[in-house]
């Protein structure tokens, strides 16, 4: 029991209070708490995969064009002939 609020487990209201996750990170661990953004990722129809916003941030990719070789600008007199074949 709590010496301050009295009561096992404490209020939310007492400053020994500890806020349970309501989820982890099934990438990190990391515990989600009420109010934090996760992302909930269907897998399967009924299994799902909860992530963190970092784990989120840390797969995201952009897509991008391969770079062109030297050699490709070459067969072409200006970049916009090149970009057009591309």
């Amino acid at each position: 029991m709590c010496e301050l609020c009295r009561c096992d487990p404490c209020k939310t209201a007492c400053p020994n209070y500890e806020e349970k996750p309501v989820c982890c990170c099934d990438k990190c661990g990391e515990d989600i708490f009420a109010g934090d953004i996760f992302y909930e990722i269907k897998i399967e129809g009924f299994l799902t995969q909860n992530l963190c916003e970092d784990c989120i941030e840390d797969s995201k990719k952009y897509a991008e064009h391969d770079l062109p070789d030297e050699d490709d600008y070459d067969k072409y007199e200006t970049e916009e002939e090149y970009v057009e074949t591309v």
